[in-house]
């Protein structure tokens, strides 16, 4: 079993205080603290070895660019892809996300067809596909949700058809926690279909399967940040009859092995989709990061995790004033809520005077959020650091908060946030 006690001192951030109390970080779902494994990669990286990738004819160049594709060979065994030519590095989920709409764009998208997506994407798997079908004037649909917060499959087997030439979805939500039942959808629409399909993968590489061969999806992003590695690294992994067909959208050094004046020559390997100096240094501490997953035993983790987001489930239920947004057997990695008589933001201020982290809004997944009857919510989203102690102090903090919030209702200003904040911080039993 998992000794979550030791696991807690590989992340020091969790040794932090916030207004005088201990951190209960509660927003992995927007980034997952850093180990200190990686952060020692990143120092050593950069005291010893920094210099930019490929090309170079010294020794600092060629350890930097060792260790550049070593965290590429990582990536691709993480994910389970033979061959790792087939990682391409990016900034992050959403700029893969539009990289492959773009280059899909051109690979020849014609006003006749149709892009599918559901109602439950985060924004930058929404976005860009409004911006595509405005300029290539394609159709863009919308696979429905049904009031428990999952994908209504009906609506999904009445929308795919020989037209569809793009499938865009979330393989798990980051608002309900709600896992899309991906290898079932990839089935059918290979059926009735030949559409790409894209998978973003920004929640569901940190909880569910990340088998590319059991998937069968042509593209697949994730962002390193989302597994304890640097911000500004992502992943995109393409199919390998993808690798030559489609042009890259950004040009630049690297991408080519001859220019003239009028013409250029790509290179047929994965760097011509990474022009300019890529962002190495993110690409090696994303492979500390794996490591580090790698030597943690993943049924341990999946189940103590598992137990956690159940037992935080429990928790907030029996908070009478909360209503917990849709309904799964089974949530992974995330929960969000609305109390009533208190906004999102304010809620989220308070918590932060008891040490607790967690975030307010939409969550970039506002079609979501506004379909399922709700506005701005409260999102938690546990960790494998995170414990049952850390919940119930959670809990404890919201039904104060709520009682502060009731005791003030009757002389509230239009629910004033500075006049709500003020007068917590100033009570001093919550000190």
């Amino acid at each position: 079993m998992l000794d979550i006690g030791k696991l807690r001192n590989d992340f020091p951030i969790l040794k932090t205080q916030v207004h005088g109390k201990p951190l209960i970080y509660l927003d992995n779902a927007a980034t997952l603290q850093m180990p200190s494994v990686v952060m020692e990669t990143l120092e050593s990286h950069y005291l010893m070895q920094n210099s930019n990738v490929h090309r170079g004819g010294h020794l600092l160049s060629e350890m930097s660019t060792a260790a550049y594709e070593k965290a590429r060979e990582k990536v691709a065994k993480f994910i389970c892809v033979k061959d790792s030519q087939q990682i391409v590095f990016t900034s992050g989920t959403t700029a893969a996300i539009n990289m492959v709409a773009y280059m899909l764009a051109e690979f020849g998208l014609q006003s006749e067809d149709e892009i599918l997506i559901t109602e439950m994407e985060h924004h930058a798997n929404i976005l860009i596909w409004q911006h595509i079908s405005k300029v290539t004037g394609c159709t863009l649909k919308y696979i429905n949700i049904e009031k428990n917060g999952c994908l209504d499959m009906d609506s999904l087997q009445k929308s795919v058809n020989i037209n569809t030439k793009i499938v865009a979805l979330t393989q798990l939500s980051n608002v309900t926690g709600i896992e899309n039942p991906i290898k079932e959808i990839i089935s059918y629409i290979r059926e009735y279909s030949n559409a790409v399909i894209l998978i973003d993968g920004a929640q569901g590489i940190v909880h569910c399967d990340t088998d590319m061969e059991q998937l069968d999806c042509d593209f697949y992003c994730f962002s390193g940040h989302k597994l304890g590695g640097p911000t500004g690294i992502g992943v995109l992994y393409m199919k390998e009859n993808w690798l030559r067909q489609l042009k890259p959208v950004f040009f630049g050094g690297g991408t080519v092995y001859e220019v003239s004046l009028e013409s250029k020559k790509l290179y047929d390997t994965v760097e011509r989709f990474e022009p300019g100096t890529p962002n190495y240094a993110g690409a090696i501490g994303l492979g500390a990061a794996i490591d580090y997953w790698e030597a943690v035993s993943k049924s341990d983790l999946v189940i103590y995790e598992q137990a956690l987001m159940v037992y935080l489930e429990e928790k907030l239920k029996a908070v009478g004033q909360v209503q917990i947004l849709g309904k799964a057997a089974e949530r992974k990695g995330a929960l969000a809520f609305e109390i009533a008589g208190i906004s999102a933001y304010d809620f989220c201020r308070f918590l932060d005077l008891f040490g607790i982290a967690a975030r307010s809004g939409y969550h970039c997944a506002q079609p979501y959020i506004n379909a399922l009857g709700f506005n701005k919510v409260t999102r938690i989203s546990p960790a494998i650091y995170n414990t049952r102690q850390e919940i119930d102090k959670l809990v404890e903090a919201m039904v104060e908060i709520i009682k502060v919030f009731e005791r003030n209702s009757n002389n509230d200003d239009a629910g004033s946030r500075r006049g709500h904040f003020t007068r917590f911080k100033r009570t001093s039993r919550f000190d």
